[in-house]
């Protein structure tokens, strides 16, 4: 009687290590070279400009009459754009004003956003993003959207240290 069994040590099976080496591939090599066509594809993508941050707003005092939302903060310091960033999603707030974005767009250096209080879209901001210098620099026109005539404000904008900057 012979006391051998399959499962006894041994030498293996030829069928059972090719079984094990296409397991492998399998299990390894196949998302391996997944990996490495992701890789390859995303080679040539680009990252959006980073914008997000605080931005302090300059423009000249008669011309921000016209936008009562570019009004100084209560300590005297220069309105505030707070920019959250995602890609190429914004978020916005200008700062104590209630102004919040409803649509918020960065294509290449150029920003668009439409500012809202209560649903309602107030301001149109239409700037570009340059960087001179190593800071960056925002400059543009915010024009109210419920007045045609009125005039848009020319802005200049520069990202500030803080708590979102």
């Amino acid at each position: 009687m012979d006391n051998t069994s399959d499962t006894a040590p041994g030498p293996a099976r030829p069928h059972a290590m090719a079984r094990t080496v296409l397991l492998y591939l399998g299990l390894v090599g196949i998302p391996a070279l997944g990996v490495a066509a992701i890789l390859r594809a995303g080679h040539s993508i680009t990252p959006p400009i980073s914008v997000g941050g605080r931005w302090a707003i300059e423009t000249d005092a008669a011309s921000a009459a016209a936008v009562p939302d570019l009004a100084s903060a209560a300590d005297g310091s220069a309105p505030t754009l707070v920019i959250v960033q995602s890609g190429v999603r914004l978020a916005m707030n200008l700062g104590e004003s209630g102004l919040a974005t409803s649509t918020a767009r960065l294509d290449g250096n150029r920003l668009t956003a439409a500012l809202a209080k209560g649903g309602t879209a107030q301001l149109a901001l239409d700037g570009t993003v340059t960087k001179a210098s190593g800071s960056p620099r925002l400059t543009g026109e915010l024009r109210r959207l419920d007045c045609s005539s009125c005039p848009g404000v020319d802005f200049s904008a520069e990202r500030v240290a803080g708590p979102h900057g």
